[in-house]
């Protein structure tokens, strides 16, 4: 449909799923074994065979899609481990770049937030966190607590912190210079709930957008959801 309810393109229902891209026309989805690349007209095609899941490779999925800037980044994850990441190239299917192995950022767990942009990863519990360069499979910065949304570009995480004897606060940090650019009150009134952040970044930046709330927890790679008591906005200085 476009923005006048009148319906542009008729999809089967395999292709009704998928990643919304940045000029909220087409999407990228992965069915069937392939990445696919949903638009009006011609523009919806077969862009990438991933593979089909199996016992030891897990299920691919679709973390951002940019149709002007021409790539999706795909994750594929097995038993709460990512397995491997790679950028596509949505207009040959090329392959940008793609790191395989263990990308977890601070060892065993499974990263919890990535950012679509500059490919960084952040992962970590309420003993601490870091994140990592997934293109480069190198980790880059210790976070003090554990990760719950970041920004576009990878440089702004919004984190849980463990204030004794047993209540949590989030703040925004970032990672590169160290500097907290938010903190909130610690929650009360519910001993050990750690904080929920519903986030929106900012395209191409590291600007963020967040509400918080005090209890709950959820599982977007992307961002922690829930309704949110609170709302934000964080504009890093460069």
């Amino acid at each position: 449909m476009n923005r006048f309810g009148r319906q542009v393109e008729s999809l089967p229902a395999s292709l009704s799923g998928g990643t919304w891209a940045g000029d909220d026309v087409h999407k990228c989805l992965v069915a069937q074994g392939n990445l696919y690349l949903v638009g009006p007209g011609a523009t919806s095609r077969k862009v990438y065979a991933v593979g089909v899941p199996t016992d030891t490779h897990g299920p691919t999925a679709v973390i951002d899609c940019d149709f002007r800037a021409d790539f999706a980044l795909l994750v594929s994850s097995l038993l709460g481990g990512v397995q491997s990441a790679m950028e596509i190239r949505l207009s040959d299917g090329a392959i940008i770049w793609q790191q395989t192995g263990d990308l977890a950022a601070g060892g065993s767990n499974a990263p919890q937030a990535i950012s679509p942009a500059a490919t960084y990863a952040a992962c970590g519990d309420q003993s601490g966190g870091a994140v990592a360069d997934i293109a480069a499979g190198t980790q880059v910065a210790q976070l003090q607590g554990e990760p719950l949304a970041i920004s576009w570009n990878g440089h702004v995480v919004i984190e849980a912190i463990l204030s004794p004897p047993n209540t949590y606060y989030a703040e925004a940090v970032d990672w590169q210079t160290g500097a907290v650019l938010w903190r909130g009150q610690p929650a009360t009134g519910d001993p050990g709930a750690v904080p929920t952040v519903t986030a929106q970044d900012q395209p191409n930046g590291d600007a963020i957008a967040f509400t918080t709330g005090p209890t709950g927890r959820a599982v977007n790679p992307r961002t922690r959801r829930s309704s949110g008591s609170s709302a934000r906005g964080i504009r890093r200085r460069s």
